[in-house]
C-alpha cells in the first residue's frame, strides 16, 4: 500500500512538472 502511494505521488509530480514545462514552452513561443 505504501509502495502504491508513493508510486501515485512521483506520477502526480511528473505530470505536474510536464505540464508546467510545455506551460512555459508556449509562454516562449508567444514572446517570439
Amino acid at each position: 500500500m505504501r509502495y502504491s502511494c508513493a508510486y501515485y505521488t512521483i506520477l502526480y509530480y511528473i505530470i505536474l512538472y510536464s505540464n508546467s514545462y510545455i506551460f512555459i514552452r508556449k509562454i516562449e513561443i508567444d514572446i517570439i
